[in-house]
């Protein structure tokens, strides 16, 4: 009964370390980008509302090819723009990082219901993570799949 009992440590270990802990640090990653990120759209906003609301209201005239123009409405509009498309990516980049943080929390909840080191505790944690894995984004599991096949034909 002991080779048997090593044999399924054996298995909980490579699977908690080839792809578990892999699921983990991915959304981990992603999280930590998606709020890097934010920070940076944020800076955007704040920058472009202090030269928005600090630029002078009127410049000297400007030609571009045979057309004079004041370039003062134009840079307005540019900032307005940039401020415009910043919270948009700030709004996008929030949910992205929501939604790393909540399958992140779900893959650490089924870790943690996972206490039993037994083969039907086993079975049950790793086709729990597969499901979640597999209906949020199966894009992850093939290149977990296809790193792990990589780091094996290196060895």
């Amino acid at each position: 009964m002991a080779p048997k009992d090593s044999e399924l440590d054996e298995q909980i270990n490579t699977y908690l370390e080839k792809e578990y802990q892999r699921y983990v640090a991915w959304y981990s990653q992603n999280a930590k980008i998606a709020k890097n990120n934010l920070i940076g759209a944020l800076v955007v906003v704040l920058i472009c509302t202090i030269c928005l609301v600090f630029f002078p209201n009127t410049m000297d005239q400007m030609s571009f090819l045979q057309f004079q123009f004041d370039p003062t409405n134009a840079i307005k509009l540019g900032l307005v723009a940039s401020i415009v498309l910043a919270i948009v990516s700030m709004r996008t980049t929030l949910k992205r990082m929501n939604s790393c943080l909540t399958l992140q929390a779900q893959l650490e909840a089924e870790h943690s219901l996972f206490t039993e080191r037994n083969e039907t505790a086993f079975n049950a944690f790793k086709s729990n993570i597969d499901r979640i894995m597999a209906a949020v984004n199966p894009e992850v599991v093939t290149a977990v799949e296809r790193d792990n096949l990589d780091k094996e034909e290196a060895n």
